[in-house]
């Protein structure tokens, strides 16, 4: 009797529909040893807190990534493995990253401290624009600290580059990133509203560039 009561225990799990089992937790894949990933799971870069991955746009193995402390890292092996790339860069805040859609040697990482340029696939870099740090004074209404962000986006239809270190305001390249002209924040007092955390473009009315700021959304006509 104890055989026949295991065989219909046996035959009641297999007759278990798949939403029964739906909670049911996976066992582990008995082809996989312990300690090692999947060929499909995430790999490669452990470098704290990632803000920004750039890829290039013809050769999308070739990828980048900046890190919130540690710097520009590169990969040639679609993030299997990572180099620190680095060299030049003195900020190793990175809050935005670009690879140059029309000239993919020449990568852009925005800091709070300013704008750095490779010209070299992120080999070697120079600082292109400089700012002084603004820090939000003690008694902030917003938590600016923990917003920070520094974005870099390319507007395809001016050919333009827009960066935008954080607390500093908004700043505008037209020869690939080796000069910036600010063209938002240099007369704003309060530094919620020179903190801008996302840029966008709109080809409403000619083009349009729009801002966003713990102050709200912003916009800027194209010259």
């Amino acid at each position: 009797m104890r055989f026949i009561a295991i065989l219909a225990a046996m035959g009641l799990a297999f007759q278990l529909s798949p939403a029964a089992q739906k909670g049911a937790k996976p066992h582990p894949n008995p082809a996989t040893p312990a300690g090692q990933t999947h060929q499909n799971d995430a790999a490669g870069l452990e470098a704290g807190r990632i803000n920004r991955l750039a890829f290039h746009p013809s050769t999308p193995n070739i990828m980048y990534a900046g890190a919130s402390s540690g710097g520009v890292f590169r990969s040639a092996n679609g993030g299997d493995s990572w180099v620190l790339s680095s060299s030049g860069i003195t900020d190793p805040q990175i809050g935005g990253l670009l690879v140059l859609p029309t000239n993919p040697s020449v990568v852009l990482a925005c800091t709070p401290s300013g704008i750095f340029r490779s010209a070299n696939d992120g080999r070697g870099w120079t600082r292109v624009l400089a700012v002084e740090r603004d820090l939000p004074p003690p008694d902030a209404p917003h938590p600016l600290f923990e917003l920070q962000k520094s974005p870099v986006r390319y507007d395809g239809a001016a050919n333009a580059l827009y960066a935008a270190p954080w607390g500093a305001g908004l700043f505008k390249s037209t020869d690939a990133g080796l000069t910036w002209t600010k063209i938002y924040g240099g007369d704003l007092r309060d530094a919620k509203d020179r903190v801008i955390l996302d840029i966008e473009f709109s080809a409403e009315n000619g083009g349009t560039v729009f801002i966003t700021t713990p102050g709200g959304i912003k916009k800027y006509q194209r010259c």
